[in-house]
């Protein structure tokens, strides 16, 4: 990063401790970066807008919440348009959608809530004041769907990078004991790696669920995962919509327009108390589960009747 870009950013921070804090009774700006034009952040957005709209925040005068720019592709472009608005607007929150959008706002010196994010570790590191909203449906929620959907499935593996998985294989581990379900971890740091330890447990299993991690979810390693559910007729279940198109049964996620509204509801509470320390990220709440009715029907499974179902050719 250039010298001057540095010494800009002092600039803007300083800035901005001094001109606004959180104090009841003032007016609050609210600054939403979208990464692109992409309609599921067009989607996390509305989300977001109308959430946040509708609900009063209890001693804050009023609130503004601002879609201040979509970005491009020129990263130098984004930044310049990112910190003009910064000083402009002098927001007490940012509102990053996309990890195009986290990369641009992370060094600037407020509150910031992310979402539509899928490694956002990878990009702020040890930042206190940035907090957001996790892609990935809690384990718990993701487990209940699986059982709604899927009643005759008892054993469960579950693909993670202990790298980047942090809380979630605890949180799966103990969410399975709840619902009566044996989960097997399927720990790998690569494809390879991944590979191997699937062909020893696969005929253990009854599914096998799979976590966002690159540097596992290779197209090699989703086309060994698709031929490996069909050779065993074991359902491959993911995190994301996307992967139905890559094998997978069904997917189980939360929508751009939930996560919106989650993040809306964890920016009104940033608003209206104090922040001190970190500040814990969440997944998401609600699950809807997406089903690929052509490999249900190859792997000659029946799906349980499911009114927040929804079937792809």
């Amino acid at each position: 990063m250039p010298r001057s870009r540095n010494f800009y950013l002092i600039v803007l921070g300083a800035m901005l401790m001094v001109m606004t804090d959180l104090r009841p009774g003032l007016a609050h700006q609210v600054m939403i970066v979208q990464g692109s034009a992409l309609e599921a952040y067009q989607r996390a957005v509305s989300g977001f807008n109308q959430a946040f709209s509708t609900v009063s925040l209890p001693g804050v005068a009023s609130v503004q919440a601002v879609q201040v720019v979509i970005l491009g592709s020129s990263a130098d472009s984004n930044w310049q348009s990112v910190t003009q608005n910064y000083q402009a607007l002098q927001p007490n929150l940012i509102v990053a959608v996309g990890s195009p959008a986290l990369e641009a706002v992370k060094d600037l010196g407020c509150p910031i809530v992310y979402l539509m994010t899928p490694n956002p570790e990878a990009i702020v590191g040890q930042r206190l004041a940035i907090t957001g909203i996790k892609m990935p449906t809690s384990p718990e929620a993701q487990l209940t769907a699986i059982t709604k959907a899927l009643p005759s499935i008892k054993k469960i593996g579950l693909l993670h990078n202990p790298a980047t998985s942090g809380d979630s294989p605890g949180l799966f581990q103990a969410a399975a004991g709840r619902l009566e379900l044996t989960l097997t971890e399927v720990a790998a740091g690569n494809d390879r790696e991944a590979i191997l330890a699937l062909t020893k447990v696969a005929a253990q299993l009854d599914a096998m669920l799979i976590t966002p991690d690159q540097a596992l979810l290779t197209p090699p390693m989703l086309e060994a995962l698709a031929l490996l559910s069909l050779e065993k007729r074991m359902p491959l279940i993911a995190f994301a919509p996307k992967y139905l198109d890559q094998g997978a049964a069904l997917s189980i996620f939360t929508s751009p327009e939930q996560l919106g509204r989650q993040a809306a509801e964890m920016a009104r509470r940033l608003l209206t108390a104090p922040v001190q320390g970190e500040i814990k990220s969440e997944y998401g709440k609600e699950a809807t589960v997406q089903i690929n009715d052509r490999i249900i029907q190859k792997l000659g499974i029946i799906i349980a009747p499911n009114p927040q179902s929804e079937k792809r050719p």
